[in-house]
Parts: C-alpha cells; structure tokens; sequence
C-alpha cells in the first residue's frame, strides 16, 4: 500500500462522505495514534497551526486529484474543500480495504465517523484534548475552542 492509499481508504470508510483537508489530516492523525497494529507507508506529524499536521497529505491530495482518484465537490478555500472519491478511485479503496485487516477497517470506521460527526471546532478540542503535545504550536488557544464556530 503506498502512502496515499490511506486517503482512499479514510474517504471509503466515510461511506460516501465527503472530508475537508482538516479532517483528512486530523483522521490520518488519529489513525496514527490509535491504530491496532503497525501501519506501512504512513504519514509523519508535527506540531503546527492547527495542531497535528503532515504536509505530505496535501501534496497526496494533489497526486490522487490528477490521477482522478478523487474530486473536489465544494471548492470555498482551499482548507474548507471538499474531498470525495470518483468512480475510479471508489474503486481503488474497495480493494485497498479488502486488504486491511479487520481491525484496521474497523478504527477507520470509528474514525471517519467520528470527524464526520464534530464541527471543526469540536474536532480539535478532541484532538487537542486526548494529544495534548500536539498542540503546542496551534494558533487557537485549546481552552477556548468551543467558543469557533465552522
């Protein structure tokens, strides 16, 4: 599995949905932190404005959007982007999650439910909250997050 492959699979397991680069990043974090096994070819964080960041993801979003593996449905700036995947990168995820283990489709699961389910706001108190190291950097003070709205 190369690298960006673990995009394919997190936008697979939102059933559909549609992820931001905020949550791509912050469900390839977590997936990182949490997962149930030893993960190949996999992104590194550091600490940054928003809290755990990889540059490399937004370089793969670029690659899999020219190799029209996924699309941008909903375009406001470039951080607020909508990701979703095209026929031929549906495809692709199908059988790269076929390849996973049971555990590992299941953490995905958890996790794609869980940034689809919190506003931005909400998703980085969460982050913040359970990988406090990570949020040394941010530009958001993490105590008083709740108050942004997004």
């Amino acid at each position: 599995m190369e690298r960006k492959d673990w995009i394919l699979v997190l936008l697979h397991a939102t059933e559909g949905g549609h992820l931001d680069r905020v949550r791509i990043v912050k469900g390839l974090f977590l997936l990182s932190q949490e997962s149930p096994e030893p993960l190949e070819n996999f992104y590194s964080f550091y600490p940054y404005l928003y809290g755990p960041f990889s540059s490399e993801i937004y370089s793969d979003l670029d690659e899999l959007i020219e190799e029209n593996l996924i699309a941008i449905d909903l375009k406001i700036a470039p951080s607020w982007s909508q990701y979703r995947l095209t026929d031929k990168g549906s495809s692709r995820a199908k059988e790269l999650w076929k390849a996973l283990s049971k555990p590992i489709r299941q953490k995905l699961s958890e996790i794609a439910k869980n940034v689809l389910s919190l506003s931005f706001s909400k998703l980085l108190t969460y982050v913040y909250g359970k990988y406090p190291d990570y949020a040394r950097e941010s530009v958001l003070n993490p105590a008083g997050l709740e108050g942004v709205k997004a």
